[in-house]
């Protein structure tokens, strides 16, 4: 799949660089994890790596500010581990599950950066604006323990790929939407480097549990002027 998107980024880079004088591409990794709610308890959500690449558009518009978009692929999600209890028979069952969740998106931000040129036409610039991304699939793996009361302890491992789109027995939901921040340095021959967070606003989870992404990253780049 990565290499689909690869290739159809190759096919927009002529029909792209027509519009923007500034076009590159960029490369890097993702730190996500998820905002979640699950059975009325908030699980913790330790940070997992993702992979992040695409085509990156600059715009300038005025001596000192542009306007930054692209498309990307931008793996999301994050670990989950969580715990809850039960009675079954009249014994008290404790369950622990330790997983994650890996998404694919397609990604499009709209970022306006502000930038401050030093010697040499070097840049330093900082920006924000929304995102919008659209998920096609992933995973899901998770390791469960069951610790009964009568001393008995049953563990699964699974391995499963994650259902996305609007039906009810769909995992996740495709849309998600949010805001990014991002701070980053260029040097004159259009090599830079960006440190980017991400806030989303999307419930992407369909049932009554709740799941929102977020995260960090840094990424590096070749812009062509």
């Amino acid at each position: 799949m990565k290499k689909r998107i690869f290739f159809v980024c190759m096919m927009l880079l002529p029909v792209l660089q027509v519009w923007a004088q500034g076009i590159g591409f960029e490369a890097g990794l993702n730190l996500n994890t998820l905002r979640a709610t699950m059975s009325g308890t908030d699980p913790e959500s330790p940070f997992r790596p993702g992979f992040r690449a695409g085509i990156v558009l600059d715009e300038p518009f005025g001596e000192t500010f542009s306007l930054m978009t692209g498309v990307f692929y931008s793996a999301r999600g994050g670990n989950i581990k969580y715990s809850s209890t039960s009675v079954d028979n009249g014994s008290t069952v404790t369950q622990t599950t330790d997983g994650y969740v890996r998404l694919d998106y397609v990604e499009i931000p709209i970022n306006i950066l502000y930038n401050i040129r030093t010697k040499g036409d070097n840049r330093w610039f900082f920006g924000g604006g929304p995102y919008v991304a659209m998920a096609w699939g992933g995973l899901i793996g998770f390791d469960r323990v069951y610790n009964k009361g009568n001393g008995n302890q049953v563990s699964t491992r699974v391995l499963l790929p994650a259902w996305v789109g609007y039906e009810t027995d769909d995992d996740f939901t495709p849309l998600d939407a949010g805001l990014q921040v991002q701070a980053g340095f260029e040097i004159l021959k259009g090599i830079y480097t960006r440190a980017h967070a991400s806030y989303g606003f999307v419930d992407i989870n369909p049932t009554q549990n709740k799941m929102k992404n977020a995260g960090v990253g840094v990424t590096v780049g070749y812009m062509i002027r």
